[in-house]
């Protein structure tokens, strides 16, 4: 006898209509153990297993509905039929009849192909790739009231106008201390998630996650799940996926499965930055480390003097300290290491001399005061600092004028340039915030991949921190490492380090 179960999709969750043992199969699929969680009371004492089960105890029982694909594979693979199709969806008329001032590349056509069929996803494609032309186009070709998502003021207003420029249509907005409404609107989660009025968040059909790696987190899940009335949803990301099976599970259930691979002509196209440089459509990184002094960085033993001098009465209060040890690490060893500031200096000269534009970014605000305030050299004609305390208005300002500057020019740049900043006029990137979190240093090599006719390589420069990735707690060179095996796993050209 065939094993039978059904799927009654929704817009926000779906309803799972079967035996008990195949609720019981879904339920142990959507189960996740919390980043954290042994470090709760309730863990420790007992009380808590440390999981979160995504499927609500509801009859009949319900799943966040962009999790459709994986309940059907875990059901189809045990040897369920699955029933149920999925509900037709109206689509109004298109806001023009193509998009203007650009032509869609053929990998993006057949994003925006794939999307519609799936009708919501994760669309993931290397910074640069053209993520917000594909989102403009759904939206075109959809004609419905749509509301994109942003995290920040700058991607907000600079969103406001490429949408405008590329649909011809007046672009509501809602955040930075303005609200007003059209059926295409860009907001900010910040100040979408003071929005209460339900009939508000219903009259949107379309839903537009940008930099979509963030919808895990409450206020953008919520913001997800107050719109009600959008069976349509995108998420949009160079780096969508953390590794945290609970976060991604939450982000894939808000919006839809994960496209990272389209057919192009019958050939399968990878959507990375092997495969887009290699096609002329990206430039090719070329990752060179720089080499500090090893001698310049602490050693575990100064670092830890320094945060518990009497550490020796009881040693054990260390094990709680990492947070903090970790932060002396990279103030010593990469704020306030002047070895190292010149060696990135030297670089930046070198570049700026020959006339080229070169981004720094890093982390920490006074390590961007530092490199700011020490980078004065012949051949520099133009300098900035942003670190997003200055009004947005003087940042825009500051970012055309980088555009439009001829000679040696230099922007130094906290994290507000890792995502979503549209600056195609780099020479050359200078990461000097070091860190060791795949997404982050993918997002900061993607500031520098937008192509340009004259360049289809691009050089970037990263600094070899520490003394010895095997010695004991040596944070900085341990993160070295891991930035090393992104950079690999990603199949950048890699030069100046022990690979």
């Amino acid at each position: 006898m065939v094993k039978e179960a059904a799927i009654v999709e929704g817009i926000i969750w779906s309803r799972l209509h079967g035996p008990p043992e195949a609720v019981s199969l879904v339920a142990q699929a959507l189960t996740f153990l919390v980043a954290g969680a042994k470090y709760t009371p309730a863990f420790r004492t007992g009380r808590w297993d440390g999981r979160v089960c995504l499927v609500k105890r509801t009859f009949p029982p319900a799943f966040p509905a962009g999790l459709r694909s994986r309940v059907r594979t875990v059901l189809e693979e045990a040897g369920y039929k699955v029933l149920g199709k999925p509900p037709a969806l109206v689509r109004g008329q298109p806001y023009a009849p193509s998009l203007r001032g650009v032509t869609l590349r053929p990998y993006q056509l057949a994003v925006v192909e794939a999307a519609l069929v799936e009708r919501r996803a994760i669309l993931q494609a290397p910074t640069g790739s053209g993520k917000t032309e594909v989102g403009a186009d759904l939206v075109r070709r959809l004609g419905l009231p749509t509301l994109w998502v942003t995290h920040r003021t700058d991607l907000l207003r600079q969103t406001r106008v490429r949408l405008a420029e590329r649909l011809g249509v007046v672009v509501g907005i809602t955040g930075g201390g303005q609200h007003e409404v059209y059926p295409v609107t860009v907001g900010m989660v910040q100040t979408l998630i003071k929005v209460q009025d339900p009939e508000w968040w219903r009259q949107w059909q379309v839903l537009v996650l940008d930099e979509c790696h963030h919808s895990s987190s409450m206020t953008w899940h919520t913001v997800a799940g107050r719109c009600v009335g959008a069976p349509w949803r995108y998420g949009l990301s160079a780096t969508p996926l953390t590794g945290d099976p609970l976060r991604d599970a939450k982000l894939e259930g808000a919006t839809g499965r994960l496209i990272k691979e389209v057919e192009v002509a019958g050939e399968p196209v990878p959507l990375t930055v092997e495969r887009l440089a290699a096609d002329g459509f990206l430039a090719r990184p070329r990752i060179v480390w720089l080499r500090p002094p090893a001698s310049s960085y602490p050693t575990y033993e100064q670092v830890r003097e320094a945060v518990l001098p009497d550490w020796r009465e009881n040693p054990r209060r260390l094990a709680k300290l990492g947070g903090k040890l970790y932060a002396e690490a990279y103030e010593r060893g990469v704020v306030r290491n002047h070895p190292r500031t010149t060696t990135i200096l030297r670089a930046v000269f070198q570049h700026v001399q020959a006339g080229e534009k070169v981004l720094i970014l890093c982390t920490r605000i006074e390590h961007g005061e530092v490199l700011a305030k020490n980078l004065d050299c012949p051949g520099l004609s133009y300098l900035w600092w942003l670190h997003g305390a200055e009004p947005p208005d003087d940042r825009v300002a500051a970012l055309a004028q980088f555009k439009q500057c001829r000679g040696g020019a230099a922007l130094v740049a906290s994290e507000i340039f890792r995502e979503g900043m549209d600056i195609p006029e780099i020479d050359v990137l200078v990461l000097a915030g070091g860190g060791k979190a795949e997404l982050a240093t993918l997002q900061r090599v993607g500031r520098a991949l937008r192509p340009r006719p004259d360049k289809s390589e691009v050089l970037i420069y990263d600094c070899w921190d520490g003394r010895h990735a095997e010695a004991k707690k040596d944070y900085l060179a341990q993160h070295t490492q891991e930035r090393l095996a992104t950079y690999r796993a990603q199949g950048f050209a890699v030069e100046g380090g022990d690979n």
